[in-house]
């Protein structure tokens, strides 16, 4: 089990998430976040990766940030799926692509809408 302390919440992401230096790989994601109690705060789901860079010796990975999904987060989800089969959560319906790809922008880091699903709250909000 990842040993790691939680760092910030909400930290930059828009959803509900603890940040934690615990080390989550691929493989061990869905794995408990516990205190020092060991008591669950949380389920862990991502981490943030460093991405590659013009430099041939640098590599994309893990930078030791992980984030959780809060346990009562968890719990009403898990009793929505036992209860109805499936879990609500909102869509705004937009695909981005990292705005580097994007030589026309006048940004140097972010996200670059690329696409909208039609019907989604994104197409109706305009």
């Amino acid at each position: 089990m990842p040993n790691g302390s939680a760092s910030a919440a909400q930290d930059t992401i828009s959803t509900n998430v603890i940040q934690t230096d615990a080390a989550i790989n691929p493989g061990n994601s869905g794995a408990p976040l516990v205190n020092a109690k060991g008591e669950i705060i949380g389920v862990n789901v991502a981490i943030a990766s460093a991405g590659t860079t013009s430099s041939s010796s640098a590599q994309a990975g893990n930078i030791g940030v992980g984030f959780s999904i809060p346990v009562n987060d968890a719990k009403r989800v898990a009793q929505e799926i036992i209860a109805a089969g499936t879990a609500t959560h909102g869509q705004l319906g937009v695909s981005v692509r990292d705005n580097a790809s994007a030589a026309s922008s006048e940004f140097a880091a972010g996200a670059e809408v690329f696409s909208v699903t039609p019907g989604s709250a994104a197409d109706k909000s305009g």
